[in-house]
């Protein structure tokens, strides 16, 4: 792996587990066709808090051709394969999320971190655009944004 991938697949596995500890997991209101949270759903985010991504990405995984469509569901699936270094994997799930709500959560900031890490720099540049143009940015996505940006 080369120093820039390690660099950024590192910032990834931090910025996933600052977002996760302060609950950006997902918005405080939002409408979408997901599930109450479930056992699968608290398990994953526990591994996510603690830092354990290639294990949620393992357990979500099997799940996710019944949970596909899923917001929350595919957020943390993609949350999980990005910080797990499985990009092409996370581009997938988190498209999906982006498609239906563009401002879920960080999704754009972790689809810039997947489309990065694939070394697709346009769509990660268009993504982290995205991202700042929203109009309720954390200062921490902005701050994560601006780096990969000036990358």
């Amino acid at each position: 792996m080369r120093r820039a991938e390690i660099f950024f697949l590192l910032i990834a596995m931090l910025m996933s587990a600052a977002a996760l500890a302060a609950g950006q997991v997902a918005p405080a209101k939002t409408t979408t066709k997901a599930a109450p949270v479930d056992s699968l759903m608290q398990k994953a985010q526990i591994l996510l808090q603690a830092g354990k991504y290639a294990e949620a990405f393992t357990l979500l995984e099997p799940r996710e051709f019944e949970r596909s469509g899923d917001v929350a569901f595919d957020y943390l699936l993609g949350i999980s394969a990005v910080s797990s270094g499985k990009p092409d994997r996370a581009t997938i799930a988190l498209e999906r999320v982006e498609a239906l709500y563009p401002e879920y959560g960080d999704v754009r900031m972790y689809l810039g971190m997947a489309y990065y890490q694939t070394g697709d720099t346009a769509r990660a540049k268009q993504a982290f655009a995205a991202l700042l143009a929203q109009s309720k940015l954390a200062p921490q996505s902005k701050a994560n944004a601006d780096q990969y940006l000036a990358a």
